[in-house]
C-alpha cells in the first residue's frame, strides 16, 4: 500500500466532511463567512473545520447540522468520502433511505439481499 493511501486512510474524518461542505457551499455560491452567519455559527467555529492540521477536534455534530440545515442537505451526506456530486446534491439517495427506514426488518433485509443479488449478476 503506497504511502499516499495510507495518509488518506488515517485522515480524520473532519477532512471529507469539511470537503463535503466545501463542495455543498460552491455549488450554492457561498462561501465560509456566508454559511458561517447563515448557520449562527462563529467564523472561527467553521474555519476551523477546514483547517488541513490533525491535531484539532473532529467537528461536532451541531456544526455539521446548522451547516447542512442552510445548505438544505441531510448531514449523513457529509460523511461520505468522495461522494459524488448527484448523490450529494440528489434526492433520490434521500427517498431511498426513507423508504428504507420506513420498511419492517424483514423486509428491509429482502431488499437489501435483493440489491445484493443484482449485484453480483450484474458484475457476472
Amino acid at each position: 500500500m503506497s504511502m499516499r493511501k495510507i495518509l488518506i486512510m488515517n485522515r480524520p474524518l473532519k477532512f471529507d466532511i469539511a470537503k463535503n461542505i466545501d463542495r455543498a457551499c460552491k455549488a450554492r455560491g457561498m462561501n465560509t463567512v456566508s454559511l458561517a452567519e447563515k448557520a449562527g455559527l462563529h467564523q472561527t467555529t467553521i474555519s476551523r473545520l477546514f483547517k488541513e492540521r490533525d491535531d484539532l477536534t473532529d467537528a461536532r455534530i451541531s456544526t455539521i447540522e446548522a451547516a447542512a440545515k442552510v445548505l438544505k442537505v441531510p448531514a449523513w451526506k457529509f460523511v461520505y468520502i468522495n461522494l459524488p456530486d448527484d448523490l450529494l446534491e440528489g434526492r433520490k439517495l434521500d427517498e431511498l433511505i426513507h423508504l428504507l427506514t420506513a420498511c419492517s426488518q424483514s423486509d428491509r433485509e429482502r431488499i437489501i439481499q435483493t440489491a445484493t443479488d443484482l449485484a453480483r449478476l450484474a458484475q457476472s
